[in-house]
């Protein structure tokens, strides 16, 4: 029972959220994980604004520093599993979404991560942070069709708006920052391939290829250029070039490749 408990909190944690989102762009129908990935990187930053507003220390069992009210990681899990339930509206999803989310919600509290509160409040505030984003999605397109590169766009400018009210010296937020702005302006150029396209599974591999190779190739640019410069600013433009590679460079040669066979 502890080992399952612990192995639930992996569908809380923001990097193993964000690796499935990544996943779905390449090898599925690309909008709906687009759509979720701008609101979770949206509720990473609220999380920490949040936070900074209440000021409740994490619990005495605890040991590491900070604020723990709303739970970060309840909070991520809580965004990521409605909006895929929203996405996908099955009934069966929405089962499984709410085990998902009691299981982390009960893992984070036995464990001694985070006390019922903290759990409870992160659960509300994803939960309307969901319930807003989608139904301004709605609200916007009753006047306008808007591209998935604008609707990012849109949540990297409320992310600068409530950046300030957090403490700037946080690498991790820097670095989700860096994706906001990398990933929707580099779809500007792509988004209309990407709206409705499903790929093939050569298509598949072959964006999959395209992503190893060029993490292989800029890895020496980050080691002996970009890590020189300050972690904040190392922090941001890491991945915000490597973003605007996934989101614009491999779909434009997906396309080229496409049509070229």
């Amino acid at each position: 029972m502890q080992l399952l408990t612990q192995a639930s909190l992996y569908f809380s944690n923001p990097h193993v959220l964000a690796l499935i989102l990544i996943a779905g762009f390449l090898w599925c129908r690309p909008a709906p994980y687009l759509r979720i990935l701008w609101v979770l990187l949206f509720t990473l930053i609220l999380n920490k604004v949040l936070q900074s507003v209440y000021q409740v220390p994490f619990l005495p069992t605890v040991d590491h520093r900070g604020w723990g009210f709303p739970s970060g990681h309840m909070q991520a899990a809580t965004v990521f599993w409605a909006a895929a339930a929203w996405e996908y509206r099955k009934p069966w999803f929405y089962g499984i979404a709410a085990l998902i989310l009691t299981s982390v919600g009960i893992s984070l509290v036995q464990h001694g991560y985070h006390s019922q509160s903290d759990v409870f409040a992160a659960l509300e505030f994803g939960l309307g942070t969901v319930m807003i984003y989608y139904l301004s999605q709605i609200a916007l397109r009753k006047q306008s069709h808007q591209s998935l590169a604008s609707l990012g766009l849109y949540m990297a400018i409320l992310s600068a708006i409530i950046f300030p009210f957090v403490s700037l010296n946080h690498p991790f937020l820097w670095a989700i920052m860096g994706v906001l702005i990398g990933f929707p302006l580099s779809l500007l150029a792509s988004s209309s391939i990407l709206a409705n396209h499903y790929p093939t599974p050569k298509e598949r591999l072959y964006r999959t290829g395209l992503v190893v190779i060029g993490l292989v190739v800029f890895y020496p640019f980050e080691h002996y250029g970009l890590s020189q410069l300050h972690p904040l600013t190392y922090q941001f433009l890491r991945t915000l070039l490597i973003s605007a590679y996934i989101g614009g460079f491999v779909p434009v040669m997906t396309q080229k490749r496409r049509k070229g066979l």
